[in-house]
Parts: C-alpha cells; sequence; structure tokens
C-alpha cells in the first residue's frame, strides 16, 4: 500500500488515450506512481495512433493498446467492427488491476476502464469533463481546481486524492533502437555541423485555430538559414507529404522534407537531435520537451498557463490577448496573425543561446 494513500494498490492502469501533447501532460502520473510504488505493476491505456510515444517504455509494464484504426470506419463493415470492439472489450476484462484512472475525460475512455475488473476507477468533477456523463463511471472524482492550472497540475490531482505523494518530473523517453538511430542520423547527415532546426507547420482539423500561416514558416526558414546558417526541416506526419512539398518550395531551399516516412518513432529519433524544435501547441512540440530539446512554442487561442511546455526553459511567443476569448476551432484564430516572423527569429536566437551556454 502506498505511503497515505487511502486504497490499498500495488497495480494500476493509466486511462489517456490521445492526444500526443496531452499524454505527454500525463507522463508525470507515471513519474509519480513509480516513485511511490517501485515495485507496482502500471499499465496505460491508449489509442493506437499514440502508442508508440509510450512503447517500449521501461517503467511501462503493460501498453493496452485500443484499435481505434479497426474501428473508426465501422459504417464499411458495422459487423466486423461490432466483433473487434466486443473482442477489445473481453480483453480488458481479463486484466485485473487495483486502480483504474481516468485522465481522458469523456466517455469512451471511462466506459473502456469500467470493463476492467476489479479496479476503483478515479477520475476528474463533472464540472471538469467534456463529457460529464463519464462521470457516471468513476467511483471517486477529483474536487475541481482552478480554471487556469496547467495540464500537468490537473493530471497529477488525480494522484492527490489518493494520497499519492506527486512529482511533475517527466520519466525518460523510451530508448530507440539502433535502427531507428541511425535512420535519423542519415536523415540529418545532410546539416553537417550547422544548428539543426526541427519545424513543425502543421495542425489537427480539430486544432486549425492554432495554425501560424504557411507562408511564415517558409520566411521563418529562409531568415534563419540567412541569420544563423540554420538547416531546417520539417516534422510532419505521412499523411502531410503534399502540403510538405507545397512549404519545402516556397522556403527556396530553406526548409527540407528529412524524414519521409514520416512515423511518429522517426519523427521522434530526429527531433531528439534538433538544436531548437519550432512549432504551434501541438503533439510534435510537447513531445521535443519530453526529449529535452530547445523549444519556441507559438500561442495565439491556447492559454501557455494551461497549455505550455512543460520543459521550463521554453520559449513562449504569444499572440493575441493573456486569456483567449472562446475559439472558433475550425478556423485560423487571429491572434496567430498577431505573432510575426520576426518575433519568431528573435526568439529562436535566445533559444539558440541558452543551448550553447
Amino acid at each position: 500500500m502506498a505511503e497515505n494513500s487511502p486504497i490499498a494498490w500495488s497495480s494500476v492502469l493509466i486511462g489517456r488515450l490521445s492526444a500526443l501533447g496531452d499524454i505527454v501532460f500525463a507522463l508525470p502520473v507515471l513519474s509519480s506512481l513509480r516513485a511511490a510504488r517501485p515495485d507496482a505493476r502500471i499499465g496505460w491505456l491508449v489509442e493506437d495512433r499514440c502508442a508508440d510515444l509510450l512503447r517500449g517504455h521501461p517503467w511501462i509494464d503493460e501498453l493496452v493498446v485500443y484499435p481505434r484504426g479497426e474501428l473508426k470506419g465501422w459504417t464499411r463493415q458495422p459487423l466486423r467492427a461490432l466483433r473487434r470492439a466486443a473482442a477489445f472489450r473481453r480483453e480488458l476484462a481479463g486484466r485485473s488491476y487495483d486502480l483504474a484512472l481516468e485522465l481522458q475525460g469523456n466517455l469512451k475512455c471511462s466506459v473502456l476502464l469500467a470493463c476492467v475488473r476489479d479496479a476503483r476507477r478515479v477520475g476528474f468533477a463533472r464540472a471538469e469533463l467534456r463529457e460529464p456523463f463519464s462521470a457516471c463511471f468513476t467511483h471517486l472524482r477529483v474536487p475541481s481546481g482552478a480554471p487556469r492550472r496547467h495540464r500537468v497540475e490537473k493530471m497529477l490531482s488525480v494522484l492527490e486524492v489518493l494520497g499519492i505523494p506527486t512529482r511533475r518530473e517527466l520519466p525518460p523517453p523510451p530508448p530507440f533502437d539502433a535502427a531507428t538511430r541511425e535512420r535519423a542520423r542519415a536523415a540529418l547527415a545532410p546539416a553537417a555541423g550547422r544548428p539543426i532546426v526541427a519545424i513543425h507547420p502543421f495542425v489537427s482539423g480539430y486544432g486549425r485555430d492554432k495554425e501560424w500561416p504557411p507562408e511564415r514558416f517558409a520566411a521563418l526558414a529562409e531568415e534563419l538559414r540567412r541569420e544563423l546558417d540554420a538547416w531546417c526541416y520539417v516534422v510532419r506526419s505521412p499523411k502531410e507529404a503534399e502540403p510538405t512539398a507545397r512549404l519545402v518550395e516556397a522556403a527556396n531551399g530553406a526548409l527540407h522534407d528529412a524524414i519521409p516516412r514520416g512515423s511518429l518513432v522517426d519523427s521522434m529519433a530526429a527531433l531528439a537531435q534538433a538544436d531548437l524544435v519550432i512549432g504551434s501547441d501541438s503533439g510534435p512540440l510537447h513531445i521535443a520537451g519530453w526529449l529535452d530539446r530547445p523549444l519556441v512554442g507559438l500561442y495565439g487561442p491556447t492559454d501557455p498557463v494551461v497549455y505550455g511546455p512543460v520543459r521550463a526553459s521554453a520559449i513562449v511567443v504569444k499572440g493575441g490577448p493573456e486569456i483567449p476569448p472562446p475559439r472558433k476551432r475550425d478556423q485560423r484564430s487571429p491572434a496567430m496573425l498577431e505573432i510575426s516572423v520576426a518575433q519568431v527569429v528573435e526568439a529562436a536566437k535566445r533559444a539558440l543561446a541558452q543551448k550553447t551556454r
């Protein structure tokens, strides 16, 4: 039993399915659990599209992967999808944990964790849930906290209600195998001793309000090459090949599509070698913070007090008001347009200067 914990536990399943940045924000929960109980069995329930972020981590004893990709097209093959969903529910029911931590805050994660037999389920207060009905599936709810607390603090509050000591530290990232490291080295070899700057210019359809104009990213790469002799490359997924090609062309040779595989693991291995990472509030930015890379984050509609990079030395360039107004997620925020290329270049200079100290 963990010291001061009101519930005896020796095994715990962390439920945080997605997205990449939010999974990074939940990682201090893993650090805290492992510090409290080095001998505990710790599992993590995660969606297939994000599983490579955690796969092979030495502090995670069991990675339980939700097959989102197989179930997404259920309208085309409904019977197959129903059979796969039923099989996954049986798979969860075959597992046994003392605790299940619902860190997603939605109905899907709550229902999945409810399949785990004997687990005491802990989640957020109804007022803090995106889908309040999901509170019906938790046994213990965390009281609401300050509205502008960082997402890391929100995640850790689930442990505080259990009396488990918390720590804001990120665990070490998972190791890369030799083949992955070699692919990253080969991809970045053309940099030849120049500062390597990873640029993530893309946002999801759900988060289009966080998009900085592509033409400004192209101009940024040109300025970084001119002023710092930087070698810039694009961080992208496989489906972003076409917009990457347009962006590379617009940058007149100052930006490279160096990781054509675009897999999450290959992108992480390349990020680990970057001297600087620049992007909006997004998964790759927060992953780079986990990898302890210097960061410049571009923030407009999202509040850096709540969603800022975990790395304390990260530089945030903020456009718009300190506390943004209600957001229109499907269109670019005017706040992002307030961020100039010159501002980001100066932030990049400061970040690289910190690295060389």
